[in-house]
């Protein structure tokens, strides 16, 4: 173990200890301590160990017993808190005979062994589906269908891989955390809110920490390739180092977002101080702006003004949509991070014109949409790639309009369903109306902000699980107003 190891470990059980601090009555909760723990012991496994295998088995390890002691609502804790414990480029190939089996990465792990037992029972109470339910299940079939037929690299192996993801990634997680909510309402809603809290103090620490020692805690051992002990290089953006933490630095704005909300609802439950919750909020805020990125913090403003949008009067509403247009100009006008030093702007306006003559001669889309002459002049690098920044394009060069509605749609139909309870009917939604505002604000930034950036890391997974607190949310409202 070399004296920056230990100097890494050391700031992040400083950024771990953030949570502490901040709360110190978890110490007397057996969950949060297990939580807490994992955490704590999974830092020496990735900086001094590093062994994929010894940590692929202490996580299997620790989930699975975790999974066992506590009941469905707490997985939802564990789940939430525990998603950005492991930095997204850990994963662990199991291989046999020279043949990759499987591609185990942490974010299959967590569904494997907390959700993917809960299943059998909720499956055995048959409840319901209601439209978007069914739009969400169109949407992962012509999806897989998709990939599957237009492929033409895939083989019977890479095929049973690509079906088992899709099953995990979207129908455990959003069927799972969507019915445990719906089954146990205002459990599952503090066990939710108490893991963004802790995972969002957490991550605050080391983004704060990342800028004070000028590197990125949990990346320091790994470049694109993912590969352990590789040297680390920086990126600054305005001076800010350029960090993507265990999460990835793009979806941090509505994580952290998410915790300053969740501290807001828990705010009473938790008994905090003014000053510490004050402070609190404060560490959510310079947590965005160490981030050295535009998207971080424009989400993180989004969320919050949508929010206090949806809980105000005429009044306090006119005057917060211009509070955050000035502030907008203002910060993209005068702070250095903020400037378009590498050019992003322009090349997302020009790949946003290029999209938009393609889909008009290509309404249904195109899987061989790179090779097409109108993205030339976008293309980087020696090897001429064709960063497409916007999930929107991701979804409508490849599949059409018909891909993009059935991405889109079910996320739509949410907000509005969200809004209508909360806002317009708020006796419906009970005491589900705040938090309910604070998932339809969550979701409108999570809308803003894959319009910008690539589905990278966790992004995917994050918007998903905004998606399915949501649903189970308002199956809890409509339960409850019969």
């Amino acid at each position: 173990m070399s004296v920056w190891d230990l100097k890494i470990m050391i700031f992040i059980y400083m950024s771990i200890g953030t949570c502490v601090v901040a709360f110190p009555k978890m110490l007397q909760d057996k969950l949060s301590i297990y939580v807490i723990g994992f955490w704590a012991a999974i830092v020496p496994l990735l900086v001094i160990v590093k062994i994929p295998i010894v940590t692929f088995f202490f996580i299997i390890g620790a989930l699975l017993y975790m999974q066992r002691i506590f009941s469905p609502v707490q997985s939802l804790f564990i789940f939430i808190a525990l998603v950005a414990a492991v930095p997204t480029w850990f994963d662990y190939m199991l291989s046999a005979g020279g043949t990759d089996i499987f591609h185990f990465r942490y974010w299959k792990l967590l569904l494997v062994c907390l959700f993917v037992p809960l299943l059998p029972a909720l499956l055995a109470k048959k409840m319901p589906f209601d439209f978007v339910d069914i739009l969400f299940v169109i949407f992962v079939i012509f999806l897989s269908f998709a990939y599957l037929f237009l492929d033409e690299r895939l083989t019977l192996l890479t095929a049973i891989r690509f079906v088992i993801d899709m099953v995990l990634f979207h129908f455990v997680t959003y069927f799972v955390i969507s019915r445990v909510i719906s089954l146990q309402p205002k459990d599952a809603i503090i066990n939710i809110s108490y893991g963004f809290m802790v995972m969002g103090l957490i991550l605050a620490g080391v983004f704060v920490f990342n800028q004070a020692i000028n590197a990125d805690l949990y990346n320091v051992h790994t470049t694109a390739s993912h590969a352990y002990g590789a040297a680390y290089i920086r990126e600054y953006r305005g001076g800010f180092l350029r960090a993507e933490g265990p999460l990835s630095g793009e979806v941090m704005g509505l994580v952290l977002a998410a915790s300053a909300g969740s501290l807001f609802f828990l705010r009473s439950l938790v008994n905090f101080s003014w000053f510490k919750y004050a402070m609190c909020m404060a560490l959510f805020l310079l947590a965005c702006i160490t981030t050295g990125s535009r998207g971080v913090l424009f989400s993180f403003m989004l969320v919050a003004s949508s929010f206090i949008f949806l809980r105000s009067s005429a009044a306090i509403k006119v005057m917060l949509v211009l509070a955050v247009v000035v502030l907008f100009f203002a910060i993209t006008a005068g702070v250095p991070v903020y400037n378009d030093e590498h050019g992003t702007f322009d090349f997302r306006k020009q790949l946003f014109e290029a999209s938009f003559r393609f889909i008009a001669e290509n309404p249904f889309g195109d899987s061989f949409y790179a090779s097409h002459h109108y993205f030339d002049h976008l293309r980087r690098g020696s090897t001429r790639f064709l960063d497409i920044v916007s999930v929107y394009l991701q979804y409508l060069l490849p599949f059409g309009y018909l891909g993009l509605f059935l991405y889109v749609a079910p996320f739509v139909f949410t907000v509005i369903q969200l809004v209508g309870l909360s806002v317009f009917t708020p006796q419906r939604a009970g005491i589900y109306a705040d938090i309910m505002r604070l998932y339809a604000a969550l979701l409108v930034g999570y809308l803003f902000m894959i319009s910008t950036v690539s589905s990278v890391g966790l992004i995917d997974l994050i918007g998903l699980v905004f998606l399915a607190i949501s649903r189970g949310l308002i199956m809890s409202a409509r339960q409850s107003s019969v």
